[in-house]
């Protein structure tokens, strides 16, 4: 990202494991800024780390919409009744849909499985480690 850049405002939802993986994610990243998430259940995983966070919590999409703007929000609500509202009235932001964004995190790890076994490799792998290890006794 670049510095002049600012960072995404992010809308989620839907509370579940997976939008509390991604909360996770964008709370952490210096591109993203969590703005709310949205469950019928307060209790829901994502809303609870919500609360902890200081991120606003709702329960209703249409107060998210009508009350934050955001640059994209994060679909996880499993409805198609709520995924239709959030098409019609989602300004400008755009829509991504859970399963989506769940298939682009699990190609990034894998991406860096890969480098980090292919580092590993290149530096001579457990003679490294040994080397290391030998060192620290």
């Amino acid at each position: 990202m670049e510095k002049n850049e600012s960072k995404k405002k992010i809308g989620i939802v839907g509370g579940g494991d997976r939008s509390k993986e991604l909360l996770e994610i964008f709370h952490k990243s210096k591109g993203a800024d969590p703005v709310y998430v949205v469950d019928p259940d307060a209790n829901a995983p994502a809303m609870t780390l919500a609360m902890k966070l200081g991120i606003k919590t709702l329960t209703k999409p249409e107060m998210a919409i009508k009350n934050f703007s955001a640059d994209l929000i994060l679909d996880a609500s499993e409805s198609e009744e709520t995924s239709a509202f959030l098409h019609d009235n989602r300004g400008t932001a755009k829509i991504i849909n859970i399963d989506a964004a769940m298939m682009f995190l699990e190609i990034m790890e894998e991406n860096r499985s890969k480098a980090n076994d292919q580092v590993f490799t290149d530096l001579g792998g457990e003679a490294v480690i040994l080397g290391l290890q030998s060192e620290e006794y």
